[in-house]
Parts: structure tokens; sequence; C-alpha cells
């Protein structure tokens, strides 16, 4: 098919299928890029990540090859620039929300892993709470739209479980007052629980 048509495919440990392009871009080459251009690159690889996650896409409808290694690689040290690093952040979360919405799970799985990375660097309150809002609508879907899938929500589970810690006074009286709703993702995990209630404590103020 026209995606794995330069590179073809590959098998890596536990049968998964890949796209074969196994070297990633070296450091050195992404150092010299300027800032404008590093967007660029990752506009660009955000592009093809959501050809390949959707289903519709007549390009990628054939192919059943995840990501490529070079390609997820290339793109986590993209993500690592500084200079970039908000726009980059912004780019990654309405990456997962695109992929989310196809129900690409094998792709949405490799996204999260890369992305969990990130989370201690989202500084601004607005990208938390939008993480934590998006993060309650995958669970959602992976526990009643889109079946049942264990890892997805062990992955959600812990990815709000990091992302707690992170959260301020600020955060948690949006929380309180949003007309949303939004809440923990999951009443039934008892350290989700104790860790929102002991970072309110904490933001509290007396």
């Amino acid at each position: 098919s026209g995606i794995n048509a330069e590179y073809g495919t590959t098998v890596l440990p536990g049968n998964v299928q890949v796209v074969a392009a196994l070297t990633p871009i070296p450091l050195d080459i992404l150092d010299m890029l300027t800032a404008h251009a590093k967007l660029n690159f990752i506009v660009t690889i955000t592009n093809h990540i959501t050809k390949m996650a959707d289903p519709h896409d007549q390009m990628t409808q054939n192919s059943t090859a995840y990501l490529a290694p070079a390609l997820l690689e290339t793109f986590s040290r993209l993500l690592c620039y500084t200079e970039i690093d908000s726009n980059s952040l912004k780019m990654m979360m309405t990456l997962i929300h695109q992929v989310s919405n196809y129900h690409a799970f094998g792709i949405l799985c490799s996204l999260m892993e890369m992305f969990v990375h990130r989370m201690q660097f989202v500084k601004q309150t607005t990208h938390r709470m939008t993480m934590l809002t998006h993060f309650q609508t995958l669970y959602v879907l992976f526990t009643q739209r889109a079946g049942n899938h264990p890892q997805m929500l062990y992955m959600l589970e812990s990815f709000t479980i990091r992302l707690l810690p992170l959260l301020n006074y600020q955060d948690h009286t949006r929380i309180s007052s949003s007309p949303s709703g939004i809440k923990i993702l999951s009443t039934s995990v008892e350290e989700l629980n104790k860790l929102f209630i002991l970072t309110a404590a904490r933001n509290s103020v007396v």
C-alpha cells in the first residue's frame, strides 16, 4: 500500500508489524534547525500520524502496520526542545484528541506513552485542565463506547496520578466550579481519590 511503499514493513518482538524505518534523524541535525523549522517538522509529523490513524484515508486504510520507530523517536526528540515546548505540547494534545476520535488504539497508546514524559513541563493552567478533561473523556470512551481496554484504562489512571500533583490552587478551584463537571477519572481507584484530596489540601488557602 502507499504508506509502506518506500520502507516496507518489519516485525518487532511481540509480533508487532511496523513501518520499517528504524533509524531516527540524528540529534546533531535537529539541533541545527531553527525553532520555526522544528515546529514545521512537528506539523508534518502530526499530519502524517493523523492520516495513518484515519480509517477513511485511502493511503492508509489497507495498512495494518503501526507507526515507524524512527518516526516516534524523531518526534520524541523534537518535543524536548525548550524553545518550542509550549507549542509542541499543544500540538501533541490536539493530535491525541484526533487519534482517539478515530479509535486508532495502537497509535494512541504510542502517543500517550510519549506524552507522559512531557507532562511535568505543562506549566499553563489551561493546558493542565485540558489534559484532565480529555483524559476523563478518553476514560469514558474506553469503558463504554470503545469496549473494555484494560491496558488503556490503566494508562489513563496512571497518567492522572502523575498529573494531579502538578495541579495548583487555581486548578482545584476550576475543577470545583466547572459547569462541565470535571471529576476524578475513576471513583474505583482509591489511590486517585487519596492523591486528589492530598493535593487539594496542599493547595488550600487557610
